[in-house]
């Protein structure tokens, strides 16, 4: 039937490189697969994501200040973060070991907001970049109109909307004709 052949395509995972300064902990990532000295776990949506607290604390500096803080929260092996995906956060804290962040077009905005919320810099430009390069006509007004006008914060999220402007502009008719 015609409905069958217009299937929406598969939204592909893909692995996007991230640049850091200082470099991913890529020497405790078979330490933290082997199970081995893991001293934090952070929980968010039901998922458990574990990892070393200098590790965490290395890379984002809310974590650092949530472990070091001296609040009820830095005694703790085990700490909730609220108002984030599960499968977000698991995806950053693998960033800090491995350099790079699984990410789909469907999953980038929330990646994105994880990144952003941890103040991760690196991992925000490089899955904001994903996200602008797979924009399309179908889709570039929804997510200027929503996911990039609410992360117009900061000088990544403001370029993340003027990127979505500027494709746009540049594929003006595309996007007004599409429905």
């Amino acid at each position: 039937s015609p409905a069958a052949a217009k299937k929406p395509a598969a939204d592909p995972v893909v692995t996007v490189h991230v640049k850091s300064d200082p470099p991913w902990a890529t020497a405790l990532a078979q330490a933290r697969d082997d199970d081995h000295f893991l001293d934090a776990t952070l929980v968010a949506g039901g998922r458990r994501i574990q990892g070393h607290k200098a590790v965490l604390i290395s890379f984002s500096p809310y974590l650092h200040g949530l472990f070091t803080s001296g609040l009820s929260e830095s005694k703790l092996d085990e700490v909730e973060i609220n108002d984030v995906d599960g499968a977000a956060l698991a995806a950053v804290v693998g960033c800090f070991y491995t350099g790079t962040v699984s990410v789909s077009v469907a999953t980038a905005g929330s990646v994105i907001r994880t990144a952003n919320m941890l103040q991760i810099g690196a991992i925000e430009v490089a899955v904001n970049d994903f996200f602008v390069k797979n924009l399309q006509p179908g889709t570039a007004f929804k997510e200027l109109a929503g996911f990039a006008t609410e992360m117009a914060v900061g000088p990544s999220g403001c370029a993340l909307q003027q990127k979505c402007l500027q494709y746009i502009w540049a594929e003006f008719p595309a996007c007004a004709a599409t429905p």
